[in-house]
């Protein structure tokens, strides 16, 4: 008996165990269901439904100080820097490069177009109706678009140069200067704002802009008085507002059909600035005024760079330039008392075709730029082309255009520019036209801040443009600029130049300044001119004609042709969107203000 006893207490016992050990396991999946409940929330808004590719290197990770699971995921920091750059925002952390490539879209954890596609349509139709809530964040929207925008521009690009091969080829991406790069950052959903449901990207105020602007989006709203943001642009919406206990969120958006061939914007560092409506010139030329230009300033001290992006800072750039205060003041008017500024397009794209830099790269087909003038870009109202065959009918006929070597250059450079051209509409270019227009601006660039003294562009600028602003604003009721606007569109274009070659020309030409009385405008290194002769007595004509051999009137003759030349030659090389027009906003260059894409 006493051994069955024994056997039941045993039984028992086991029992108990048992019972216990359930009781304890229950116990622990409650704990454990309370920490990973805890966490709930934060994981599933990591997860590949939120953020694609990125939403599988979400995790948990226990805390034992605190005795729960935190919520640890990783988003992009996107910039923009030129593909050889290696120092990124986040430290120790390697930049991936937006080229486009199979490779790349594995490494920015962008689905392939075709594996995107594949998945929206395996979706069930409930999940379709679910993501009718937008429940992705946008920025992985925001990084397919840019590997679409590379992928299809260089197919473009490659169409482009084989249709007709020119004798430079275009630049390969590890050559260009600008890219959109992306860093990953590891985060956690314990530091999220309250106000947030999404894991967001980050990047800067001024790689905003710059994006934006790569991506063919305009500016349509641009006001930090009422937190108001957006740009359209090319089938997107970029809208931007502030978002308490973080700060400037934006959020982008598909609206319709996206194009990236000969739209694309050039790929090149310096239309950041464009970006901000601030433009390098042909005179910035030191290492020391490239990277002064990355940062604002109040105004322009010289003619290394120009600023377009308000009617002020149009007054701005022409007051440095030299120009009388009537001048200056065409910008500056109410609306009552505006004054002209439209001939047959903006004086402002003038100022930017004489000066600016060359920015498209040679074999290349890329044109588009950001607009930094205030003005609308509207070919419909004239054309370049036409007015460029006037120009060079013009300088044949004109008696009293020197036949010196740069004058030859710019009709030997006209009839090449034409010959490339042949037949072809206006609006068709080919690898060989824009390389005869970019050649015909390297020509005339070296001569005018290599051949002559840059006092002397500096002052054929000034009384051209004084010129120009007082023909088409004079008080006396001789305004000859009117009768464009009466004239047939075919001879539209030869009224302008004959205005230009028979009035503008001669005043330019008697009113330049024919010796240099102060320091030049802007620190030019090939720029200096030669010291004052002793004898103040000096024939002008002598201090001018001192270090190229050209006579006083024919060498300022000829620094005028040169400039109208350069300025058609780099307004047909370069294009505009019709609808971009920038929005003041040049003290946000290189600003590193942070801002977040959800």
């Amino acid at each position: 008996m006493a051994g069955n006893d024994d056997d039941r207490e045993l039984f028992v016992s086991i029992v108990a165990l048992v019972i216990s050990l359930i009781a304890l396991f229950g116990t622990l999946l409650q704990v454990l269901q309370t920490y990973f409940a805890s966490s709930a929330a934060g994981f599933a808004r990591c997860g590949v439904k939120t953020m694609g590719e990125w939403g599988k290197f979400t995790k948990r990770k226990f805390k034992p100080s605190d005795l729960r699971f935190e919520v640890e995921f990783e988003t992009p920091v996107i910039f923009l820097a030129p593909p050889n750059n290696n120092k990124g925002p986040v430290p120790n952390e390697k930049i991936w490069y937006m080229d486009g490539s199979e490779r790349s879209y594995m490494e920015t954890r962008t689905l392939l177009p075709n594996a995107d596609k594949e998945q929206k349509e395996n979706r069930s139709r409930k999940e379709l109706i679910h993501t009718a809530d937008n429940e992705r964040a946008s920025w992985v929207e925001l990084l397919a678009v840019v590997q679409k925008m590379e992928s299809d521009s260089a197919n473009w690009q490659r169409g482009f140069y084989f249709k007709d091969p020119g004798d430079r080829v275009p630049p390969k991406f590890g050559e260009r200067t600008l890219a959109v790069a992306v860093q990953k950052k590891i985060k956690s959903w314990d530091t999220m704002p309250s106000s947030m449901t999404k894991p967001y990207a980050t990047t800067t105020m001024c790689h905003l802009i710059e994006l934006a602007a790569v991506l063919g989006l305009h500016w349509k709203e641009f006001s930090r008085s009422q937190n108001k943001y957006r740009a359209e642009g090319n089938g997107y919406m970029l809208t931007g507002a502030p978002v308490s206990d973080l700060g400037l969120v934006f959020t982008f958006q598909k609206t319709g059909r996206t194009l990236f061939e000969e739209n694309r914007v050039i790929p090149k560092d310096e239309i950041k600035q464009l970006c901000f409506g601030v433009v390098h010139t042909i005179f910035c030329s030191t290492q020391e005024d490239e990277e002064r230009l990355k940062f604002p300033f109040d105004q322009p001290e010289d003619l290394t760079s120009l600023q377009l992006g308000s009617s002020r800072e149009i007054a701005d750039t022409l007051t440095v330039m030299g120009c009388n205060t009537n001048t200056v003041n065409c910008f500056l008017g109410d609306e009552k008392n505006k004054k002209a500024t439209i001939h047959l397009f903006p004086v402002a794209f003038e100022v930017l075709g004489m000066l600016g830099r060359t920015l498209h790269a040679p074999g290349s087909g890329f044109r588009m730029l950001p607009n930094p003038t205030i003005y609308h870009w509207d070919k419909n109202k004239f054309s370049m082309w036409k007015l460029l065959r006037a120009y060079q009918d013009k300088i044949e006929e004109t008696a009293d255009i020197p036949e010196n070597d740069q004058i030859m250059k710019i009709k030997k450079n006209l009839e090449l520019i034409f010959k490339a051209r042949g037949g072809r509409p206006e609006s068709e270019f080919t690898v060989a036209i824009l390389d005869a227009l970019h050649r015909s601006l390297d020509s005339v660039d070296s001569f005018l801040t290599k051949t002559v003294q840059e006092y002397l562009v500096c002052g054929v600028l000034r009384v051209h443009f004084e010129t120009v602003l007082h023909l088409m604003n004079d008080s006396n009721g001789r305004r000859p600029f009117d009768g464009l606007n009466k004239d047939t569109p075919e001879h539209r274009q030869i009224q302008f130049i004959d205005i230009y070659f028979d009035e503008v020309r001669p005043e330019a030409v008697r009113s330049a300044p024919k010796r240099k009385f102060t320091a030049p405008t802007s620190a030019g290194a090939n720029a200096i001119s030669p010291p004052p002769a002793a004898n103040d007595d000096d024939d002008n004509r002598t201090l001018v004609a001192r270090h190229t051999g050209f006579e006083g009137d024919d060498k300022l003759n000829t620094i005028w042709c040169a400039l109208v030349f350069r300025m058609f030659c780099w307004l047909l090389l370069h294009d505009f969107h019709k609808n971009d027009v920038q929005l003041s906003k040049s003290e946000l260059l290189g600003s590193r203000l942070p801002v977040y894409i959800v």
